[in-house]
C-alpha cells in the first residue's frame, strides 16, 4: 500500500491543474479517529485508481489556509476536483465500497 500524497498551502495551487484529470483531497487531522482510519483503505482506492484520479492528503492543522478556503468544517472531509473546479464533496467516512463509488464519478 502506498503513503498518500501530502500537499501543504503551498502546493495546493500547484496540485490543481488545467486538464480534465479528477483530483481528490482528503482533509484531516492526527487527532480525528475516522481520518486515521480511513487512511489505509483510501490508499488503498487511489492505487487502485491511480489512472482515473490522484488522491492526495491534507492535514487541517498544518494547511490552515488551504482548509479555510475550502470552507473545511469538519473532518474527515473528501473534495473532488476537475481541473481547478470543484465538481464534489463528501464529508465523513462510511465505507471502502462507498468512497470507491464516489471517487469514480466524474460529473
Amino acid at each position: 500500500m502506498a503513503e498518500l500524497k501530502e500537499i501543504t498551502d503551498e502546493t495546493f495551487e500547484t496540485f490543481l491543474k488545467e486538464d480534465n484529470k479528477i483530483r481528490i483531497i482528503k482533509l484531516g487531522a492526527e487527532f480525528c479517529g475516522p481520518c486515521k482510519a480511513s487512511r489505509e483503505p483510501v490508499s488503498i482506492v487511489a492505487e487502485k485508481l491511480k489512472d482515473q484520479c490522484e488522491i492526495v492528503e491534507l492535514d487541517i492543522e498544518k494547511a490552515l489556509n488551504t482548509a479555510q478556503s475550502l470552507n473545511c468544517r469538519a473532518v474527515p472531509l473528501f473534495v473532488k476536483f476537475k481541473g481547478k473546479k470543484e465538481i464534489s464533496r463528501k464529508p465523513g467516512w462510511s465505507d471502502v465500497q462507498t468512497f470507491e463509488a464516489w471517487a469514480k464519478e466524474t460529473q
